[in-house]
């Protein structure tokens, strides 16, 4: 059955997120920066060494990417720090929430306090900032009067650019995953159409899985079947892909073979690239967010 035929019986709502983009890094190069703006954020706000000093482990992204239209998206790949040694590597994704017009780029450093706050970062599904453990995000005036007696939350995050911390820059929602060097991130910007019309823009942000080397992009459309399905698309928080509706990939075996008769699932999803559709490239845990565009 073709993707034409689907639209016809998906309540006229269909989210196409065309051509994501992957960024990676070598891991001498995330280990490197990640140290780097660790001991420049060290230098320039005291309080973040005194945390440093009482942290189980210190989760570095030294170079966080604007890209997309309007509010877009933002991704970037760091590093986490234990006694001063890398042992680990993660991508962070989400929406550019706050980000001063002109800026590309921001690092942000989490101060993770205790074992357990520590512990759901490597959740299978990914870490979501401000699901879980407290996470309190300094400012300047915070970093001022903080000392290591009121240290009390799970997690510390500074927030900084070229010239010291940032003020306003949402982390709010991020999605951090663990990843094997060179998985880098993915990002992209798409509509939501239904009969025919845009009725609304999304990014999409997520950890670059199963694409094959060499490969830079792709795109992707999701089929929404029912009302409900829909609904959870414009939660607050964003819809993560494989959290809540169903949601079947389809891949060229599973498309010769769909009928509408068959379709009783949530949510159909097609991943393609220029020559059709792709396998093995993975959306679960994606973070769709609704966008503004200028």
């Amino acid at each position: 059955m073709r993707m034409k035929t689907l639209q016809a019986i998906a309540l006229g709502a269909t989210l196409a997120l065309g051509h994501s983009s992957v960024m990676a890094a070598s891991g001498a190069e995330i280990s490197s920066e990640a140290n780097a703006a660790l001991q420049q954020l060290y230098a320039s706000v005291p309080a973040a060494k005194a945390l440093g000093a009482k942290a189980n482990a210190i989760l570095v992204f030294p170079k966080v990417t604007k890209a997309g239209l309007g509010v877009g998206g933002q991704l970037g790949d760091g590093a986490l720090l234990q006694q001063g040694k890398t042992v680990g590597y993660y991508n962070t994704a989400g929406a550019s929430i706050g980000l001063q017009a002109g800026a590309q780029q921001f690092g942000y450093a989490m101060f993770f306090m205790n074992a357990n706050a520590l512990a759901q970062l490597n959740k299978a599904d990914g870490f979501e900032v401000g699901v879980g453990p407290s996470v309190v995000v300094m400012d300047e005036g915070a970093a001022k009067t903080m000392t290591t007696t009121t240290v009390k939350d799970d997690i510390y995050a500074f927030i900084f650019g070229q010239k010291g911390l940032m003020a306003g820059v949402g982390i709010q929602g991020n999605k951090i995953t663990k990843a094997g060097l060179g998985v880098g991130g993915q990002f992209g910007d798409g509509a939501l159409l239904q009969q025919g019309k845009t009725v609304g823009y999304y990014n999409n942000a997520g950890a670059s899985i199963g694409l094959q080397a060499g490969a830079q992009q792709f795109g992707y459309a999701m089929f929404f079947m029912n009302a409900n399905a829909l609904a959870q698309l414009n939660k607050a928080d964003g819809f993560e892909v494989g959290v809540g509706p169903t949601v079947v990939v389809v891949d060229e075996g599973v498309a010769k073979n769909l009928t509408t008769t068959t379709a009783k699932d949530d949510i159909y999803a097609f991943i393609f690239g220029q020559k059709g559709l792709m396998a093995g490239v993975g959306i679960q845990g994606n973070k769709i967010t609704k966008i503004t565009p200028k």
